[in-house]
This record gives structure tokens, C-alpha cells and sequence, in this order.
């Protein structure tokens, strides 16, 4: 059932997407002209959510394919849908492969959203709507990869990577290894937000 409603859900993300691509074009020159408006910010964001987050997601499949690889997996599938996805794999792994195989998706969608952040600070002299969609882009794929999909995948409602990844029982240090760079990168961003400001 959970498949199913994410498969609609993803039917109308990529409706959404698709509408966010003529809003875009459609305001081409607006958007990109000196003066940075609420409806420019508005169309930034959409263009941060809706087109670069299915470039997140499909990163983060990339990494349990190769990962999975990597093991000596035999991948039988590369499930992808824009908003969300899966690999499917077979073959006698050890908790260690099977954390690395649930942790380099998340590695790779991390790592995607920290270089949007780092691209929109350290891209100053780009123009603002740039910057700004980058920003945006670099949040939400951050807070996702790092906060939201840890706390979904605890929550019961299907198996996330992370309950592997956190597997203290199956594979205690590199668990702990990995709450304790996860958390110190969320707190790193936490610090970075606030400290500096993008505009």
C-alpha cells in the first residue's frame, strides 16, 4: 500500500515539476533581471524543490547501486520515481555491507546538498536568483538527507536506510562513528545558518 500512495505521490510531483519548468520559462526574463522580487523567490524556490530535489533522489539511488556493487551484490533493479526510489539487491552480505550499501545513498544525498550550500555562498558574484535557488535547494535537500529521512525511517511506517545505518547491534562501530559525524555535521549546518547570510 505505502508503495502505491508513493508512486502518487510522485505522479504528482513530477506534474508539478513539469508545471515548474513553463512557470519558469514562461518568466525567463523577470526572473533573471536586477530586481529580485517575492514572485522571483516563489519560482526560486519551486525550481529548488521540484527540479533539483529528483536529482537528489536520484543520486541517493546511485549510491546504493554502486555501494551494492561495490559488496558483491548482485543489483537486480534501479527503481526510480523523482521523489522517491530503491535498489534492489540479492546475495550474502555481512551487516557491514549491508550498512554500507543504506548509508552511501544518504552519503551521496548529503554530500549533493552541502555543495548546493557551499555553491551559493561561495558563488557571490552569480546573480541573486541563482544564489537563492541554490540556497534553497541546498536546505531542503540538507534537511532531508540529514533530519527528515533519519526521523522517517524510525517512524515505523516502512524500513529506511537509517535503521540500518543504526544498527548498534549488527554493526556498533561504525554506527557510532557515523552518529557522531552525523551529528556533528547537523550541528556544523545549524552553526553555518546562522552565521551567515546568502543574498
Amino acid at each position: 500500500m505505502l508503495p502505491l500512495l508513493f508512486d502518487l505521490f510522485a505522479l504528482l510531483y513530477a506534474v508539478q515539476s513539469v508545471r515548474t519548468v513553463f512557470a519558469l520559462a514562461r518568466n525567463w526574463r523577470a526572473f533573471w533581471d536586477p530586481l529580485f522580487t517575492p514572485q522571483d523567490a516563489r519560482l526560486a524556490q519551486e525550481v529548488g524543490f521540484f527540479l533539483f530535489i529528483p536529482i537528489g533522489v536520484f543520486l541517493h539511488e546511485v549510491g546504493h547501486y554502486v555501494a551494492a556493487q561495490m559488496v558483491g551484490a548482485r543489483v537486480l533493479g534501479f527503481h526510480y520515481r523523482l521523489f522517491w526510489g530503491y535498489v534492489s539487491y540479492e546475495g550474502y552480505l555481512t551487516p557491514l555491507a549491508d550498512w554500507w550499501i543504506a548509508l552511501s545513498g544518504n552519503l551521496l544525498s548529503a554530500l549533493f546538498g552541502l555543495a548546493l550550500l557551499a555553491a551559493a555562498y561561495r558563488g557571490r558574484r552569480w546573480r541573486l536568483p541563482l544564489r537563492y535557488t541554490l540556497l534553497y535547494a541546498g536546505q531542503v535537500q540538507s534537511v532531508f538527507a540529514l533530519i527528515a529521512y533519519p526521523l522517517f525511517s524510525f517512524s515505523g511506517l516502512f524500513e529506511g536506510d537509517w535503521v540500518t545505518i543504526y544498527n548498534f547491534g549488527a554493526t556498533p562501530i561504525a554506527s557510532t562513528i557515523t552518529l557522531i559525524v552525523h551529528l556533528g555535521v547537523v550541528l556544523g549546518l545549524l552553526t553555518w545558518w546562522r552565521e551567515k547570510q546568502v543574498g
